[in-house]
């Protein structure tokens, strides 16, 4: 068998703590990819723009020709130079997830994310260091007064819960929504709310 393309993870499996990996390592590597004409994949729920900053340095090396992304958990797919595939949730998608959020009394407090092409919207309650812990995944972090008026297109819906809770919220707006929608737990106390089939 011939391998073409690896793709890896990136939280917790490629990266180490504080988006971290070894640089010179990585490049030796994609390099040697490169000479078997093997593509690597950074593949994640991170928005594109996040993974290519990333790997930005390995311009330096002369090798963002050979990493391509999969990102906003397979919402976005880019080679090094093109956008490949790009699906949205429309707005009624959208309001339909914030409504059933706003009917839950258990969802009073939690943190709402809708991640655009523009930028990333949380709610005005959101405090400063939860946007911090979230432009560390996601790029240009806005508060905005009414998730419902963004002018963006909007490739997921996340919900913050601790993350014992996560797969009873994922079972639970599946049974209302799931004939619409993807749902997923991101492993780090998120609920993702995806178009249909990504």
């Amino acid at each position: 068998m011939t391998i073409k393309l690896i793709a890896s993870d990136m939280d917790g499996t490629f990266l180490a703590n504080e988006d971290q990996y070894d640089q010179k390592r990585f490049a030796k590597l994609l390099k040697e990819l490169k000479e078997r004409d093997v593509r690597f994949v950074a593949a994640s729920g991170r928005r594109i723009q996040n993974l290519r900053e990333l790997f930005a340095p390995m311009g330096n090396q002369g090798l963002l020709d050979q990493i391509d992304y999969v990102g906003s958990n397979g919402s976005v797919v880019q080679t090094s130079d093109e956008e490949l595939y790009a699906v949205y949730l429309t707005a009624k998608q959208i309001e339909k997830v914030i409504e059933w959020n706003s009917l839950n009394p258990q969802s009073a407090d939690n943190l709402i994310v809708l991640s655009g092409t523009k930028g990333t919207y949380v709610s005005n309650h959101a405090s400063q260091a939860v946007i911090d812990q979230l432009a560390r995944f996601y790029p240009n972090v806005m508060q905005v007064e009414k998730l419902l008026s963004i002018d963006d297109q909007i490739l997921g819906v996340s919900f913050i819960w601790p993350h014992d809770e996560v797969q009873k919220y994922v079972t639970a707006i599946e049974e209302v929504l799931g004939h619409e929608i993807h749902v997923t737990g991101s492993g780090f106390g998120s609920v993702d709310i995806l178009p249909k089939d990504v």
